[in-house]
């Protein structure tokens, strides 16, 4: 039997303040404790602790 454990959260639909859209998206991944949030629209990226 095989235990899987959801590791990462993604939100979508997330409001890019440099290019004023709802096309940004942030993933928080609990095993690394650290968080990342890229815009498909402008190419923005930024990677945080959570």
């Amino acid at each position: 039997m095989t235990i899987l454990s959801i590791s990462e959260e993604i939100q979508q639909d997330v409001y890019c303040s440099h290019c004023d859209t709802h096309d940004g998206e942030i993933c928080n991944n609990y095993d690394t404790g650290m968080a990342s949030f890229d815009c498909h629209c402008c190419g923005l990226s930024a990677e945080y602790p959570l």
